[in-house]
C-alpha cells in the first residue's frame, strides 16, 4: 500500500515538472519571438493531414455585399487607385508601382527613379500587422498615409489631393453620397483602405491542399513543399502569408555584406535599423510574404535577383547556409506556383 501511494506521488511530482518545464520552454520561445522577431498573432484554425503547423490556408476577407454602401466605398477606392493626379507630379497612381496583373508589384528593380528599394505587392495586406520593409507602418491607415507623403512614392500631400478630389465633379458627387460632407483626409483614407483590404489573392492551391482536399497539389508542387518544411525555409517564411509576420537578417549564417558590390548601401538605409536605432538591425527587413512571388520579379529589398532560381540559391546559400541541388531547386520554384492566388472580380 505504501509502496503504490509512493508511485502515484512520484507519478504526479514527475508530470507536474514536466508541465512546468513545458510552460518556461513556451514562454521562453514566445519572448524570444516577440523581442527580435515581432512575430504576427496567427488567426487560429484547424489542421488538416496534410498541413504543417508552420504553414496555414489564407482566410478569405468579409465578403461584401452587393449594393451595400461598403461596396460603393470600394468602388470609389478602385478609382482612387488608378488616379495619377494623387501624386505630386500627376505622373504615378497606385496601380503604377502596384499592379495588379504583375502580382501587385510593377515588375521593375525599385519604386521609381531615385528610390532605392524594390516594391513589395500589396495583395493579402488585410491580413498583416507590419507594412514596409523595416516595418514602420503599423496599420494600413499609416501605410495610406505614409504612401502619400514618401518621395519614393507618390510624392504628394493631403492639400494637394483634397483639392483636386473637391474641385472634381465625380469625386466630390461620391464622397457627399457617401459620407455626407465633401472630401477629407478620414475619409479618402478610409476609402483607400477599404480597398486595399480587398485585394486578397486568396484559394491558391496550397490553400485548399491545407484545407485537407490532397489533389490540389501535382506530384512536383508536393515534392517541393516537402523540401521547404525538411530544408527549414518555413522558420521565416510562415504562417498564412507564407512570411511577412517577422524580421529578419539578410545573411544569418554567411555574411551576406561581402556579395555587395563594390560595399553598395543600396536599400540599407531603410533596415530595421532605422526604427530601433540597434546596430544589430543592419540588413534586417520584413520577411516578404510568398503568396503569388512567380509574378513579382525581381527579389530581394533591392531587386538585385532578377530570378526565383537565383533568389532561393542564395537563400540556402546565406540563410541556411547550405548549397542546393538541381532536383530541389527545381522543385521549390515548381512549389512556389503553388502559392498563386486569385483576386475577386470586385477589385480587378
Amino acid at each position: 500500500m505504501f509502496v503504490l501511494q509512493k508511485r502515484k506521488c512520484f507519478s504526479a511530482l514527475g508530470k507536474c515538472r514536466f508541465l512546468l518545464l513545458l510552460l518556461l520552454l513556451l514562454s521562453t520561445q514566445t519572448l524570444l519571438a516577440e523581442e527580435h522577431y515581432n512575430v504576427m498573432p496567427e488567426q487560429a484554425m484547424g489542421h488538416s493531414k496534410f498541413s504543417s503547423p508552420a504553414l496555414l490556408p489564407l482566410p478569405s476577407p468579409v465578403i461584401i455585399k452587393k449594393n451595400s454602401r461598403q461596396e460603393k466605398i470600394i468602388s470609389l477606392g478602385y478609382h482612387l487607385y488608378r488616379d495619377r493626379h494623387l501624386s505630386g507630379d500627376d505622373q504615378f497612381s497606385c496601380f503604377d508601382c502596384h499592379d495588379l496583373n504583375q502580382g501587385g508589384s510593377n515588375g521593375q528593380t525599385v519604386a521609381r527613379q531615385g528610390s532605392t528599394l524594390n516594391v513589395p505587392s500589396i495583395f493579402n495586406m488585410y491580413n498583416r500587422v507590419n507594412f514596409y520593409r523595416n516595418g514602420r507602418a503599423h496599420n494600413l491607415s499609416e501605410l495610406i498615409d505614409m504612401a502619400i507623403s514618401n518621395d519614393d512614392e507618390m510624392a504628394s500631400d493631403w492639400r494637394k489631393i483634397l483639392s483636386y478630389l473637391k474641385q472634381n465633379s465625380f469625386y466630390s458627387k461620391q464622397f457627399q453620397t457617401l459620407f455626407k460632407k465633401a472630401p477629407e483626409k478620414e475619409s479618402v483614407n478610409h476609402v483607400m483602405t477599404s480597398y486595399v483590404r480587398q485585394l486578397a489573392a486568396t484559394d491558391a492551391p496550397l490553400d485548399r491542399y491545407l484545407s485537407g482536399d490532397g489533389e490540389a497539389l501535382d506530384r512536383c508542387q508536393k515534392r517541393g513543399y516537402e523540401i521547404f518544411l525538411s530544408a527549414g525555409c518555413q522558420a521565416c517564411h510562415q504562417g498564412s502569408n507564407i512570411g511577412a509576420n517577422l524580421y529578419q537578417k539578410l545573411g544569418v549564417v554567411n555574411n551576406y555584406e561581402e556579395k555587395i558590390i563594390d560595399g553598395s548601401e543600396v536599400g540599407t538605409d531603410r533596415d530595421r535599423r532605422q526604427i530601433t536605432g540597434r546596430s544589430e538591425d543592419r540588413h534586417r527587413f520584413l520577411v516578404p510574404s510568398l503568396r503569388n512571388v512567380t509574378k513579382t520579379a525581381p527579389y530581394l529589398h533591392d531587386g538585385s535577383i532578377d530570378t526565383l532560381r537565383d533568389v532561393v540559391e542564395l537563400m540556402f546559400q546565406y540563410q541556411l547556409g547550405r548549397d542546393v541541388g538541381e532536383a530541389e531547386l527545381s522543385s521549390i520554384v515548381n512549389f512556389f506556383t503553388a502559392l498563386e492566388g486569385q483576386l475577386p472580380e470586385q477589385v480587378k
